[in-house]
């Protein structure tokens, strides 16, 4: 059990993971560490650790600090520039998907949210003694006064963890059907049924960020004959992360909101300072090593409120519909309204036409433009 998360303890865990690898010259530039690793899995680490309280970053030139725009509520503020599909996001930023890129940890002390201008300075400066190159670089703020802006490195190591068990998982998930009060920090969902329709689809999906369901266009495919078996019941996961600026009896609370709303069938306390406040919790710890270690228990707490989590399934499917659009540019999802024989003049109608799209529609569609 450790005390805090710090920019160190950052660099010990992700090296340990064989996609990222350390720099040793850079030492003297950069304190904390490098690491190095591909484009895809730098987009990982971005998207992944992004939440209300996350602070992982591009850095795109002298004075730009960077996370794409990756929604799966493409629509709820369409037409808006700033919201546009992924595969018009990489015509602007084709370095988000090319060569390699450099994980820096750094960590300052600081009472305000959010990267500041000397911050920025500071990061700025250094890639250019490194020349590294802007656009291929990470920060990872971390700043142990505002202990917030640590959570979503935490729920982005929580879900590289719970992948390798096939669950797919989403930051900050909204479930608007249930009566669930907050916003848990973290969803995990093993859903067989959705696993083998992907796959059907020839994408290979296994597990992994629901995110990632964004860059099937963009990565290659190989067709998997992995099936999962339809008897395995469905599993959903909640979570809460915290950092130890948060006492543990507000930890306590939180995740008792989230039992009694019947929206989960167990729950995972990522909060490696302090012990489990519930036995039975799946919990996330790691030693001063960087040793990480997600206990499972593999057992349904909550055997309640089966039209709940009925609803759960109807939001999973809702955000993989929403992920799955952004392979597409905007005017082939225009065009994919027109061959459904809608002509939305109104986000409603939008909005509405997106409720009704399947995702079998949608892949289809997806596996055409790809052969053609």
């Amino acid at each position: 059990m450790i005390n805090e998360l710090t920019a160190d303890m950052i660099f010990r865990i992700l090296a340990k993971d064989d996609r990222f690898h350390i720099i040793n010259e850079l030492q003297q530039i950069f304190p904390f560490g490098v690491l190095k690793t591909n484009a895809l899995a730098a987009l990982e680490l971005v998207m992944g650790s992004y939440g209300l309280s996350g602070h992982t970053y591009y850095l795109i030139d002298y004075k730009t600090c960077f996370i794409p725009d990756l929604k799966y509520n493409l629509f709820n503020i369409y037409p808006k520039i700033s919201n546009l599909p992924f595969t018009d996001q990489l015509k602007k930023y084709p370095f988000l998907l090319k060569g390699d890129k450099f994980i820096i940890p750094y960590q300052y002390s600081r009472t305000e949210n959010g990267p500041s201008n000397k911050l920025l300075k500071i990061f700025s400066d250094k890639v250019e003694e490194s020349k590294l190159g802007y656009k291929n670089c990470i920060f990872i703020e971390m700043a142990p006064t505002f202990g917030g802006n640590n959570e979503g490195f935490l729920q982005y190591i929580t879900s590289t963890l719970y992948h390798k068990h096939n669950y797919l998982t989403e930051n900050e998930i909204v479930l608007p059907y249930t009566n669930i009060e907050g916003i848990p920090d973290f969803g995990a969902f093993y859903v067989p049924s959705l696993l083998n329709q992907l796959n059907k689809a020839n994408f290979e999906i296994d597990g992994g960020f629901l995110f990632r369901l964004a860059l099937l266009r963009h990565l290659p495919q190989t067709k998997t004959q992995q099936k999962f078996s339809v008897k395995d019941q469905n599993c959903y996961i909640g979570g809460e992360a915290k950092t130890a600026q948060t006492g543990p009896k507000k930890i306590k609370d939180q995740m008792y909101k989230y039992f009694i709303s019947h929206a989960f069938h167990n729950l995972v306390q990522i909060t490696p300072h302090y012990p489990i406040v519930k036995s039975g919790y799946d919990y996330l710890d790691f030693d001063e090593d960087g040793n990480v270690n997600l206990k499972l228990n593999h057992s349904h707490l909550d055997q309640y409120g089966e039209d709940t989590k009925k609803s759960v399934l109807i939001t999973i499917k809702y955000i993989i519909k929403g992920y799955l659009l952004h392979n597409f540019s905007l005017s082939e999802i225009l065009k994919l309204f027109e061959i459904q024989g809608k002509q939305p003049n109104s986000i409603q109608e939008i909005h509405d036409f997106y409720h009704e799209l399947s995702i079998k529609t949608i892949t289809e569609y997806l596996n055409q433009l790809l052969t053609n």
